[in-house]
């Protein structure tokens, strides 16, 4: 192959090459003054700070114009997800502009507005729904022409990152002490009714331990009503046998024939009149009526 030839191919790959770069570079440079003088026209920070008066924890909120004319903010505010938290009207009402006016950062200047940092973290939690996570957070400023400049908001998502993880370890600690408040009730429930079983139990054995008692009293008392019979039963042959005696006695006074009997009064030694069988039939049942009486 002639030399040329290889020159001209040599100085081909380098017209190439050199061509490429010029069009990267140009493509960088071009990338570059877009977003110099769209998207980065502000600088925007969000930073915690305290107030040295009250010692109360705040996020500053710092607009810089960094544009060569005076820009007009129409938005500002903290993009949350899918949704914008706007601090707009607060700025408004600090800086009391008449409605209708423009929120103007003059050119190389900046704005601030102050955010109370319990109210944000209010705002944050609703749209979490419950949910103790953060989810994608940034910082917006939007001009009068449309566009807008979005950036990463670094202290504040850490703060806030912060606060949800002391919530979390509060709920965790919460939930602990409710579970064992729980386990601690069903163990005391258990408890009672393991008492509850043991009384009833009681209750039962003494009502059993009376069943058992009560016949044996009931015996006991039969016993001794059996054994006390024998002796009235004696007590009343004992007084038959008097009886008897007292109407053999009385048969002796009499004579068993029948024939009358005589007595003399001591005092006129009259005779008494004879007595008849019926009537020392009356006598005996008299005696014994009034025996048993």
């Amino acid at each position: 192959m002639p030399d040329y030839l290889i020159y001209i191919i040599i100085s081909s790959a380098v017209l190439v090459l050199i061509t490429i770069g010029l069009v990267v570079a140009l493509m960088i440079k071009v990338q570059y003054i877009t977003r110099y003088f769209n998207n980065r026209k502000f600088k925007i920070s969000m930073k915690l700070e305290v107030d040295p008066m009250t010692h109360v924890d705040k996020f500053v909120f710092r607009v810089f114009n960094n544009n060569l004319n005076d820009a007009r903010v129409s938005d500002l505010g903290i993009g949350y997800d899918q949704e914008s938290i706007t601090f707009y009207k607060d700025k408004f009402e600090k800086d009391e502009l008449e409605e209708g006016a423009w929120l103007v950062i003059q050119t190389r200047d900046s704005i601030s507005i102050d955010i109370d940092v319990k109210h944000t973290y209010e705002l944050i939690l609703e749209r979490n729904k419950g949910i103790y996570r953060l989810k994608k957070v940034r910082v917006y400023v939007v001009d009068a022409a449309g566009f807008e400049t979005r950036v990463k908001a670094r202290d504040f998502v850490k703060t806030i990152k912060k606060m949800l993880k002391a919530d979390r370890k509060l709920i965790a600690l919460a939930k602990r002490k409710i579970r064992h408040e729980k386990i601690k009730a069903f163990f005391d429930f258990k408890k009672n009714l393991e008492e509850a079983k043991l009384a009833r139990e009681k209750k039962k054995a003494e009502a059993s331990a009376k069943l058992v008692v009560e016949p044996e009293i009931t015996e006991v008392f039969e016993t001794s009503h059996v054994e006390k019979e024998p002796e009235i039963l004696a007590d009343e042959k004992t007084s038959d046998k008097e009886l008897e005696n007292e109407i053999e006695g009385l048969e002796e006074d009499l004579n068993m024939d029948g024939t009358p009997v005589t007595v003399k009064l001591e005092e006129d030694l009259l005779e008494e009149p004879v007595l008849e069988p019926e009537e020392v039939d009356e006598i005996k049942a008299d005696k014994l009526e009034e025996r048993h009486d």
